[in-house]
C-alpha cells in the first residue's frame, strides 16, 4: 500500500487538520476581537464549542473536539468575507 501513495497528485490530496491546529486557529483569528472567548464541553458521545465573536455567543455541537472547532473556526472565517 506504501508504495502507491508515491502515484497520488498533491492536488488529490486533502488536509485534515488536528484539534489541536484547529484550536490554533480559531484562538488567531480571534486575538484581535475584544471580548471574543472560545471554550470546549464535552461529554462521552458529544462535543459543544462555545465561542463568543463580534458580540454573538454561538454554540457549535459535534461528534468530536476537531468536528466542532472545526464547524466555530468555519463560521469565524465567513463572517470575515
Amino acid at each position: 500500500v506504501e508504495w502507491a501513495l508515491d502515484f497520488i497528485a498533491t492536488i488529490d490530496v486533502i488536509w485534515v487538520p488536528t484539534e489541536a491546529q484547529l484550536r490554533e486557529h480559531l484562538a488567531a483569528r480571534l486575538l484581535t476581537e475584544t471580548n471574543a472567548s472560545l471554550g470546549l464541553r464535552s461529554t462521552a458521545d458529544r462535543c459543544w464549542c462555545d465561542l463568543q465573536f463580534r458580540g454573538q455567543a454561538q454554540t457549535f455541537e459535534a461528534a468530536n473536539g476537531s468536528e466542532a472547532y472545526a464547524a466555530a473556526l468555519l463560521a469565524v472565517l465567513l463572517t470575515r468575507v
